[in-house]
This record gives C-alpha cells, structure tokens and sequence, in this order.
C-alpha cells in the first residue's frame, strides 16, 4: 500500500489490523497508522525499548513457527514522550509484548545481563491474548517470505515491459506459476523421498529436472540411464 492511499480520505473504513517492522517504530507513523487502523502491531528496534524488558514480571512459553520453545511476556509503556510534547500532544501508553530466546553463543549481553536474544512488539492491542498477538504478528514473516521467492524464482525483481497493463498481466500470471509450482512440489515430494515440499524452484531442478544421463546400448535396445538417487525407470 503506498503513503499516498493510506494517508487519503478520512471517509475510508478503518483496516482491523496493521503489521509492520521496526523500519515503522517512529513517531509520527504510529500517531498515522493509529488514525487509519483499528490495531496495529511494530516491531521495535531494541536499543529504543531495550529499558522496558526488566520491567516484565512473568514470562510464559510458546512454540515458534519452527516448534522451538521461547519465552514472551508483556508490559504497559509510554514511549515517544519527549516527541509528544514537543508536538505539544499527551503521550499515549501501548502494550509491549516481547519474545525472547537463549543466543546459540549463550553470551551475556552487556546492558541486558543475560544470554537472550530479545524481539519487540508494540500494539495498541489490549484485548487479544498475548500467544494469539504473536503469532498475528509472526505472520507478516511468512507474507515476506512468498514475496522474497515471487521475487528471485519467478521474475518479480525486474519487470519485463515498459506499460503498466503489461506489468500487471505478468504480475498475475507469474503469481499463478507460483500457486501451480507449489501443488507439484508437494505432489512430487510425496513420491520421491529426494525432495522436500520446501524446495525452492532452483533447488527442485538441480534435484529432479537437470539430472545427468546417457542412452545406452544393450540386447539391441536402447536405454537412457539416469545417473543419481533418483528412483525412476528407465
């Protein structure tokens, strides 16, 4: 969505949810994201909020996306004062909720004096459980992702025409190829214990279509042999 439509026409219906990373936790985007959606939930650069995460009291535990176990808790804070006040506006209090996780080195980190790597949220949120607002967020991860493999498997990077029309065709087009990719990856790795349903497009044709062969002559007949793990008849 560009700045232009999401800061228009006041008459539009409020969005129920608003995901965005730490690129947004700014002052005057929050006070902008808050007129024009009903929650939103920023991802926050620790140095900013960093003092907040010793003022958490309990810390319960969760699955990742990846089934690793992690820890999140939450507190009620005030950020921005000294922005609000010089706009001459009353700063507004928002729930952080944080998730934090052991570092792989389990090096003692100087101004939080432990061994975790932390993440934050900040919402204005009050409602929704803590577990259910983090998972909402951890969504915008996966959305990243499906638009990092449009991007570097099918063509998204660079469009191949000057007219927009022609660039909206390609857009759709090469979004389908991805949905139709995505069914014969899954079909296929069902079958062949070689591939996975995860498979990027370059990985899935180094693994299952660029395969070395040669036709050989046996009994008067001529065979191609398929060199590799790949269990097919040949």
């Amino acid at each position: 969505m560009s700045p232009l439509s999401f800061a228009g026409s006041q008459s539009r219906p409020k969005i129920d949810h608003f995901r965005a990373d730490a690129a947004s936790y700014q002052y005057e985007v929050v006070k902008l994201v808050q007129q024009k959606v009903k929650f939103f939930y920023i991802g926050c650069k620790n140095s900013y909020v960093e003092k907040y995460f010793k003022k958490i009291e309990r810390w319960d535990t969760m699955l990742d996306a990846n089934n690793n176990i992690i820890e999140i808790g939450q507190v009620l804070v005030t950020p921005f004062e000294q922005q609000a006040k010089r706009a001459g506006e009353k700063p507004e209090q928002y729930r952080l909720v944080v998730k934090r996780s052991f570092k792989p080195t389990k090096q003692t980190d100087a101004f939080t004096s432990d061994a975790y790597q932390y993440r934050a949220i900040l919402t204005n949120n009050l409602e929704l459980n803590i577990t259910e607002l983090v998972r909402r967020y951890n969504h915008r991860g996966n959305m990243e992702r499906q638009f990092d493999i449009l991007k570097n498997d099918f063509g998204w990077d660079g469009m191949p025409f000057s007219t927009l029309d022609k660039n909206t065709v390609f857009l759709y087009l090469t979004a389908i190829c991805r949905n139709l990719y995505h069914h014969i990856i899954e079909c296929f790795s069902s079958k062949y214990k070689t591939l996975r349903p995860s498979y990027r497009v370059k990985k899935f044709l180094f693994r299952f279509i660029i395969l070395p062969s040669k036709w050989i002559n046996r009994s008067r007949q001529v065979y191609l042999r398929v060199y590799g793990n790949m269990p097919l008849k040949t």
